[in-house]
């Protein structure tokens, strides 16, 4: 009973902080014992616990070969809208003058010190030619519209500037053919140029045997040789000859030209709202007064369809960039002729119009809102430009005939 006797006596009654700090150091030896039995642990608590595998959905992307694919899909499809990107640029205006001048000294037709004026029709020709080089020129793609593995086939703006160029280079290589080259009605027609005319009048989109890039090339050369009979007939050629109703006549295919140009581009633009093809007279004719029959001939939905809106804007783009460069040719060549006839102030409005025609676009997309909307038409632009330059050149083909009726 001694050792009852050392012991020292407890109070009975304790304080509840005092009986929780007792029974929380009391049972912390066998929380953490507890604790490491029911992880698995040891005794000594000196390995740490196994890992505990997990089981988990497997995700897509975990897969190695999938993500390199998406990765390289990726990676062309960047590649190939950088290359339709720099391949549809459309080029900028260039000086005529500036052009005919380096391509003179170029083909040691004058010396590059030289002042003196370059013969009549050189500018002209030296222009047409320039413009058929830049279809051709390998450092934008090369010819696009007959292209059937490369880039060019996911564009089709471009292409079809390409197209509206080459009707309009057909157009001008026929008339210099048909009309600058000849001095009178009677005159031989020029051997080269025929040969030119059938090289650029060769299917546009032919790809091999013989492809069309082949025949362009030709139809270069032969305007070549001809421009080289230019520079060697001196100042007062008759290989082409400048007269006053050669360059009227012209201007009158470019007045229709011009007016055809215009009307697609109302069309584009959605603004006829009846049936431009017919007048009341007709229908008159056709179905009688029946009143009935004439609003059947009402036709709000003649327009381009909207999937073809961008080819007619892009291919009329073309024809006008083409026209504008050689018409601002023959001014150079017959500055003389438009100054008697006081014409020359009448030509630079038809310029400017089909200079504003020309500018550089900032929207990556032909919009075509409406008239008064919120959102641009560029189709309406165009036709007002198209339109006022094709009013222009009827007031100066009214002047080169001495002020006669059309």
């Amino acid at each position: 009973m001694e050792s009852d006797a050392d012991t020292p006596l407890k109070d009975p009654v304790s304080s509840p902080e005092e009986s929780a700090t007792v029974i929380s150091s009391d049972a912390s030896p066998d929380a953490s014992s507890a604790g490491d039995a029911s992880s698995g642990g040891s005794a000594s608590g000196d390995m740490p616990p196994p890992p505990v595998e997990v089981k988990s959905k497997a995700s897509w992307m975990s897969n190695v070969w999938l993500r390199r694919s998406l990765r390289g899909i990726s990676g062309l499809a960047l590649i190939i809208v950088t290359i339709c990107m720099y391949i549809s640029r459309i080029p900028p205006v260039f000086d005529v003058d500036v052009r005919a001048r380096e391509r003179a000294i170029e083909m040691g037709h004058v010396a590059p010190d030289s002042t003196r004026r370059l013969p009549t029709g050189y500018t002209t020709v030296a222009t047409t030619i320039d413009l058929a080089e830049w279809l051709l020129d390998p450092r934008r793609g090369g010819y696009l519209s007959n292209d059937r593995f490369s880039p060019a086939i996911f564009v089709d703006n471009i292409r079809n500037f390409e197209y509206g160029m080459v009707i309009q280079l057909r157009d001008f290589v026929h008339s210099l053919r048909q009309d600058f080259s000849r001095s009178r009605a009677q005159s031989l027609e020029r051997e080269e140029l025929i040969e030119a005319e059938a090289r650029f009048n060769f299917n546009h989109n032919s790809w091999i045997i013989p492809s069309t890039e082949s025949q362009y090339r030709e139809g270069i050369k032969f305007l070549e040789t001809y421009l080289e009979a230019i520079a060697n007939s001196g100042s007062e050629s008759r290989v082409f000859v400048a007269r006053q109703d050669q360059l009227e006549g012209w201007l009158r295919r470019q007045q229709f030209r011009l007016g055809s140009f215009g009307f697609r581009m109302r069309q584009n633009a959605t603004t006829y709202e009846f049936n431009p093809f017919l007048d009341r007279s007709d229908i008159v004719r056709e179905l009688g007064e029946d009143e009935a029959d004439f609003i059947d001939q009402y036709d709000p939905d003649r327009t381009t369809h909207w999937r073809m809106r961008d080819d007619e804007f892009y291919e009329i783009r073309g024809s006008v960039y083409v026209m504008y460069h050689t018409m601002l040719a023959l001014r150079t060549d017959y500055e003389s002729i438009l100054n008697d006839f006081n014409g020359m102030g009448l030509m630079n409005r038809i310029l400017s119009e089909l200079y504003a025609a020309s500018k550089p676009m900032v929207s990556p997309v032909v919009l075509n809102g409406s008239e008064y909307g919120f959102v641009h038409n560029h189709s309406l632009t165009m036709a007002a430009h198209v339109t006022k330059a094709h009013l222009a050149i009827q007031d100066l083909r009214i002047l080169l005939r001495g002020g006669s009726d059309l």
